[in-house]
């Protein structure tokens, strides 16, 4: 995460305008317990697990944005940034709290559900500019959910650049990071001008 910050961070090192979540870092394994069990039941636990740690972590995701608000940064001048997982992270607190953002940024991550789910979210974006790159073949993230993704965040009113990236691996290369800066730029230029 820190790389990530550093490779695209506008600001100065001494600028405390870069807040992480502060997220604990956090594992499930299927321990020889739940290997006695039904198969329902575990899929049960496994889900229910899932669903804690995702709930979890969206909402460590809000307190930072609390906590970005209450430093005196209003909501538009925030950026939603994550990649991979955080990235899938991003997208579905973003449609979840629809507003206007100063920006998001997926580096290969969409929302967040098994293929065939309907994602239905009310809100708006107001114009949010929205950036989702991946890989066409990514082993963790399917092309298909950033496209639908994508699609999601344009119909709340996303402002929406998507790029497909082909044979990229699980990584975010020097394109990506070009139009991530150029959203972070926009939201300095916005402050300073005010």
């Amino acid at each position: 995460m820190r790389m990530i910050l550093t490779a695209i961070n506008p600001f100065s090192s001494a600028d405390e305008r870069l807040i992480p979540p502060k997220v604990p870092s956090c594992s499930f394994t299927v321990g020889a317990p739940l290997r006695k069990i039904s198969w329902a039941l575990r899929t049960s636990l496994v889900y229910l697990n899932w669903r804690i740690l995702l709930d979890s972590a969206l909402m460590m995701v809000a307190k930072t944005v609390h906590r970005a608000i209450t430093a005196g940064i209003e909501r538009d001048q925030i950026a939603i940034v994550g990649f991979s997982q955080g990235a899938c992270l991003a997208t579905e607190f973003v449609v979840r709290n629809a507003a206007r953002y100063g920006g998001v940024i997926a580096f290969t991550g969409g929302l967040i559900g098994p293929p065939g789910t309907k994602f239905v979210y009310s809100g708006e974006l107001l114009g949010t500019a929205c950036f989702l790159g991946a890989g066409d073949r990514d082993p963790h993230v399917p092309w298909k959910r950033v496209e639908e993704s994508a699609s999601v965040l344009s119909a709340l009113g996303g402002v929406v650049t998507l790029r497909r990236y082909p044979g990229l691996p699980h990584t975010i290369n020097r394109d990506e990071i070009e139009h991530a800066k150029t959203i972070l730029r926009r939201l300095i230029a916005k402050e300073r001008a005010v």
